[in-house]
């Protein structure tokens, strides 16, 4: 049961629901973890998710903004249902059962992607922490994500300041787009293929990062990034090597209509049963 209130919003246990799967899968990278309370920042807002007994509470001052970003409509038992019995999915979903995919936003998520390639996730925090206190409003205890104009009016020496290193001039190209005129929210309306095609128009969006925007800010789960522990579920399943390309179409196929929750079931559990928390590649 999943029940909202004006500061809150309450989920019992028997919903799939687990803020370490959800915030430690390598979908986001904006929150803070302390005595097992995850913080999240997302845009302006701020949430807080604590462990209460049978339940978890999510403690925010905009539960309408964390009900959609936590995606609390979906039915998770009904697509665990779907795939249970697809190959290694069983122990996937025994590690990662309350892991969700969130729904964020456009920007910040496309930003925090080109910052993560060939990357670890505590340098990748870091440097979009120091963004959002450099650029984004302060509201007390936080800062939120800077907005388009603001990054594009920016210098590339800047984002390299903020430790960036070759990404910088990746960042502030995107940011000069998007503020010129390159309309992310309209891919909303286009088929995956050519909203994938979009994306790669930008400047330090290969293939795996576009897959990684499409399916954690466009919820589209007929995509499949393939990284490096995705390489090794497929020679699990094929015991050979293919090109990248036809590693995705496999899975795409072999996962069908909800590859994309798949790909991060089996992408957290792989990864973090091999002992690699921190690595994104």
């Amino acid at each position: 049961m999943i029940t909202l209130h004006s500061d809150k919003i309450i989920i019992s246990k028997d919903e799939c629901f687990d803020p370490k799967a959800i915030f430690e899968c390598g979908q986001v990278f904006r929150y803070t973890c302390s005595n097992d309370v995850y913080t999240v920042y997302a845009g302006d807002y701020c949430a807080t998710v604590i462990e209460q007994g049978d339940c978890y509470e999510i403690l925010t001052s905009n539960v309408d903004y964390f009900y959609t970003y936590f995606d609390l409509a979906t039915d998770y038992n009904m697509i665990i249902e779907s795939i249970k019995d697809k190959p290694l999915m069983k122990e996937s979903l025994i590690f990662g059962k309350g892991l969700r995919i969130l729904r964020q936003e456009h920007f910040e998520n496309i930003i925090s992607f080109i910052i993560s390639a060939n990357n670890n996730v505590p340098r990748i925090k870091g440097i979009i922490e120091r963004i959002a206190k450099s650029l984004g409003a302060f509201h007390g205890s936080y800062y939120g994500f800077p907005t388009v104009k603001i990054m594009a009016n920016q210098s590339e020496e800047f984002y390299k300041s903020l430790g960036a290193g070759y990404r910088a001039s990746y960042l502030l190209s995107t940011a000069k787009a998007i503020d010129y005129g390159f309309d992310i929210n309209s891919l909303e309306k286009l088929d995956t293929q050519n909203a994938k095609r979009e994306l790669l128009k930008l400047k330090g969006i290969g293939s795996k990062v576009a897959d990684c925007i499409l399916l954690f800010s466009y919820s589209r789960k007929d995509v499949f990034p393939v990284d490096t522990w995705i390489k090794k579920v497929y020679g699990r399943l094929c015991n050979n090597e293919e090109c990248v390309e036809k590693m995705r179409e496999y899975l795409i196929d072999l996962y069908g209509e909800y590859a994309g929750y798949a790909q991060q079931y089996l992408f957290y559990s792989h990864r973090s049963s091999n002992g690699a928390t921190i690595s994104i590649n």
